[in-house]
């Protein structure tokens, strides 16, 4: 593939990634990427759960700052507000800081996938 047709898909997925960034607006409420994604225990994605328990043993101070951005959420939506707009998450902060369940989620698809080869190498 020449270089200018990557150049132009890839400044047409970052676009495409600022736009449905707009459209979600949980950067409004002062909310992460990853902490839309629900779990912890009993939670119908066990992954999750299991990735929020590591986030919560390796990076507590991280942990804390999520729940606190949770709590911040929902007092906000009750009250019908949003954030002023200088608090807003921005798409670059996202794309650095609001992806930090992503290693743990790594981490436990391996562990998984490394269990079932070993089963079938087991059997």
């Amino acid at each position: 593939m020449s270089l200018f047709i990557q150049k132009a898909l890839s400044q047409r997925s970052e676009a495409a990634a600022r736009h449905f960034f707009k459209v979600n607006g949980y950067n409004r409420y002062g909310l992460y990427h990853d902490d839309l994604i629900g779990g912890y225990v009993n939670s119908n994605n066990p992954k999750v759960a299991e990735a929020y328990r590591r986030l919560l043993i390796d990076k507590p101070e991280e942990h804390d700052q999520r729940v606190y951005r949770a709590l911040r959420a929902n007092q906000l939506k009750i009250r019908k507000e949003l954030l002023p707009e200088d608090q807003w998450v921005t798409f670059e902060e996202d794309q650095t800081k609001g992806h930090y369940l992503q290693p743990y989620l790594r981490q436990i698809d391996d562990e998984e996938r490394e269990k079932r080869e070993f089963m079938l190498l087991d059997a």
